[in-house]
């Protein structure tokens, strides 16, 4: 009896341990540097060496420098700002990647009935928030004589090749950032993980599952207040990407607030109640320009494109007298 009670026992350990083994994981993660933010990477596995890590790691920052060498107006040589440079009605090839996201640029250009609009960079420079170091308020004529080169329909964009209309340029920060993500999350698949989650300076892309949950809990910031969030959202698979002028702002020598968010119509910054908008959507990288264009269009106008898209969902937060406004699209 004794010995087939040690066997039992003996059976359990066994198999507990099998299940422990193949069951139980860690969250192993790293993060750094890229495109003038931080980035982290979390994956859920059994077991991952230090070694193992070591090289994701590099491979994910390999891909982030390669990357910045595309879309950086920060780098002179990079492919964003070559093309910057091209004279005006001359045909320039760009790469694959660099089409790709122009193509998409050009989608939610259109999408949001052209408040999104990457060649607003003369103006975003001219406020101060770009490449150039401007720290006083511009004047009307300024902006009038900037505002004419402002218009993506001012570019020609044809199997790899563009042809700017007139001296335009561009600045594709508020899409390239969510694109360095997708790229980034290519590379963790290609490692054959599945359980992830990738972020880089506030927009993010989870896929698979977090510790024993199905997806991921993502919550959304509480503007201007250093809380815990004002929602969270549990997605799996899913890009996610937040506007917002609580961040990123100055203040002119009168002393009047203005933030980055430029509106690409007017030349000015957006002036509204939105504080900001996160949008869920299959890839980070159309999150991210939504977002942008969303926030530009306000939060009534936004809902009625959001709702008419499909995969892809927002929530609006707008400030008003009695506190923060929560409006959310019909999937949340």
């Amino acid at each position: 009896m004794k010995k087939i009670i040690i066997s039992i026992s003996l059976f359990v350990l066994v198999i507990s341990l099998i299940l422990y083994v193949i069951f139980n994981r860690h969250a192993y993660s790293f993060s750094g540097y890229a495109i003038g933010t931080t980035y982290k990477v979390v994956v859920y596995d059994r077991y991952i060496s230090p070694e193992k890590l070591y090289f994701m790691k590099m491979a994910v920052e390999d891909e982030i420098a390669r990357m910045n060498m595309i879309f950086s107006t920060f780098e002179p040589d990079s492919e964003v700002s070559k093309l910057n440079s091209a004279s005006p009605n001359v045909e320039y090839y760009v790469a694959d990647e660099f089409f790709r996201v122009l193509v998409l640029a050009g989608e939610v250009y259109r999408n949001t009935n052209g408040h999104y609009d990457p060649t607003v960079d003369p103006l975003v420079r001219l406020w101060g928030f770009g490449r150039d170091d401007r720290y006083n308020y511009p004047s009307k004529f300024e902006v009038d004589s900037l505002i004419k080169y402002v218009g993506y329909d001012k570019l020609i964009i044809t199997n790899n090749i563009v042809v700017k209309k007139k001296d335009v340029t561009i600045d594709l920060a508020s899409v390239a950032k969510g694109y360095v993500v997708d790229k980034v999350v290519e590379v963790i698949k290609r490692l054959d993980k599945k359980d992830f989650m990738v972020e880089i300076g506030g927009e993010l892309y989870v896929h698979g599952d977090e510790f024993y949950r199905e997806g991921w809990d993502v919550v959304v910031a509480y503007p201007e207040i250093e809380k815990e969030g004002i929602m969270t959202l549990r997605l799996n698979n899913k890009g996610v990407a937040t506007s917002g002028s609580y961040r990123n702002f100055r203040f002119a020598e009168d002393g009047k607030k203005y933030h980055h968010i430029i509106d690409a119509k007017t030349g000015y910054p957006v002036i509204s109640d939105l504080v900001s908008v996160t949008v869920v959507a299959e890839n980070v990288a159309r999150a991210d320009a939504l977002a942008t264009g969303l926030f530009v269009m306000g939060a009534d106008e936004g809902l009625k494109i959001v709702n008419a898209l499909d995969d892809v969902e927002a929530v609006f937060i707008e400030k008003t007298e009695e506190g923060l406004n929560i409006k959310k699209s019909n999937g949340i």
